[in-house]
């Protein structure tokens, strides 16, 4: 999964791949910095091509996004 999160000020990009480790688990959590951003918007893409945006996200909180067929 690729999440690409947009400020005004700059563009960070994560991707997060599960099950490419043998009897262990990569952390699933993407974290970002956004310096003095007030607000950011947010892009997924899944593996299987669908995609979200989010727009506006405030700072400081963990969001949980799951892909529904």
């Amino acid at each position: 999964t690729r999440i690409r999160l947009k400020t005004e000020e700059s563009t960070q990009i994560r991707e997060i791949r599960s099950g490419s480790s043998y009897l262990s688990q990569s952390d699933l959590r993407a974290y970002f910095g956004l310096g003095t951003a007030k607000t950011a918007d947010i892009e997924i893409e899944w593996p299987s091509g669908n995609q979200k945006s989010l727009h506006s996200v405030q700072p400081n909180q963990i969001l949980v996004i799951k892909e529904i067929d």
